[in-house]
């Protein structure tokens, strides 16, 4: 029997240093920040060409305390997870939003900071 999935992981540098902050509701600790991934390629006349794409981490609780503290920007991170959308209502218009759920992060290289390589997983 075939199951369905929702799995993401990506390695990429991260775009903007988390900053921690807590749900109105109920407290919830909560960060997220940006992450590029680039793709490269050569075309047939020798011509590096790349692609970059930016996409939006969140992470709650523990991990996002966590990511607050170690993540910089600029850090090559390798996040797990899954991507999540939703969409809601500004000036009128109803806007969507995809963004990848973090369940474990790995900082794999620190720019700028004295990190070593640190792993969380999720709650």
């Amino acid at each position: 029997m075939i199951r369905n999935f929702n799995e993401v992981r990506l390695l990429g540098n991260v775009g903007r240093t988390p900053e921690l902050r807590q749900t109105q509701k109920n407290n919830m600790p909560v960060t997220d920040f940006s992450l590029a991934t680039t793709k490269r390629w050569y075309t047939k006349e020798g011509e590096e060409k790349m692609l970059t794409h930016w996409h939006k981490i969140v992470l709650w609780g523990k991990n996002a305390e966590s990511a607050a503290q170690i993540i910089k920007k600029g850090d090559l991170v390798l996040v797990d997870g899954e991507i999540s959308y939703r969409s809601y209502e500004k000036d009128g218009e109803t806007r969507q939003v995809t963004e990848i759920e973090c369940n474990r992060f790995l900082l794999m290289e620190s720019k700028g900071n004295d990190n070593d390589a640190s792993e969380v997983v999720g709650e």
